[in-house]
C-alpha cells in the first residue's frame, strides 16, 4: 500500500469534504492498517476487525489533534498578521506562507477541530485563517496580484509580482 504523508491525508480529507465521523474512522482505519513496519498489504492479509480499525482511526485523528496548534503560526518577520503554516516549526517550508498549501492545511485543521469538538482551536484557527488573508493583501501587486509564496523575510521570492 502507498505510504501517505499527513499532509497529504489532510489535504484529502479536506478535498473530499468527508462529511461524518464514521467515514474518516473507515478512510483512516484503512490507511493505517496498510502497513506492518513498512510492509504492503498483501492479499492474504485479513481485514482488520471494526474495533481495530477504531482505534487506528483513533490515533490518527488524536495526532491531528496534538499537531493543530503547531502548525497555528504567530506574526513573523514581514507577516504581520498570524497565519497558518503548511509544516512544523524548524521544518521545510515552516517559515512560508503558501497560497493553496495554506489553504488546504485550513481545511484539515478546520475539520480536525470540528472532529475533536475543539471550540477554542475552531476559534483559533479562524483568527490564524483570517491573518493568512491579510498577509496576502499586505504584500499585493499594485496591478491585484498576490504572490504564490511570501517568505518571513520576502514578499515576493518567486517573482509573482514581475512582469515578463
Amino acid at each position: 500500500m502507498k505510504q501517505f504523508s499527513r499532509r497529504s491525508l489532510l489535504a484529502g480529507l479536506a478535498a473530499t469534504d468527508v462529511a461524518s465521523r464514521s467515514e474518516v474512522v473507515k478512510s483512516s482505519a484503512t490507511l493505517a492498517a496498510g502497513s506492518v513496519k513498512g510492509e504492503p498489504a498483501g492479499p492474504n492479509k485479513p481485514n482488520p476487525s471494526p474495533t481495530a480499525r477504531q482505534v487506528a482511526a483513533e490515533k490518527l485523528l488524536a495526532y491531528f489533534h496534538g499537531v493543530a496548534p503547531r502548525l497555528l503560526r504567530p506574526a513573523q518577520g514581514i507577516l504581520r498578521h498570524p497565519s497558518i503554516s503548511p509544516s512544523l516549526p524548524g521544518k521545510a517550508y515552516s517559515t512560508q506562507l503558501w497560497d493553496w498549501d495554506t489553504l488546504w492545511t485550513s481545511i484539515g485543521l478546520f475539520r480536525s477541530a470540528q472532529l475533536a469538538g475543539d471550540r477554542d482551536l475552531l476559534k483559533n484557527i479562524g483568527r490564524h485563517v483570517r491573518g493568512r488573508l491579510l498577509n496576502f493583501f499586505d504584500h499585493q501587486a499594485k496591478d491585484g496580484r498576490i504572490a504564490i509564496m511570501i517568505d518571513v523575510a520576502n514578499p515576493d521570492p518567486l517573482r509573482c509580482h514581475v512582469l515578463i
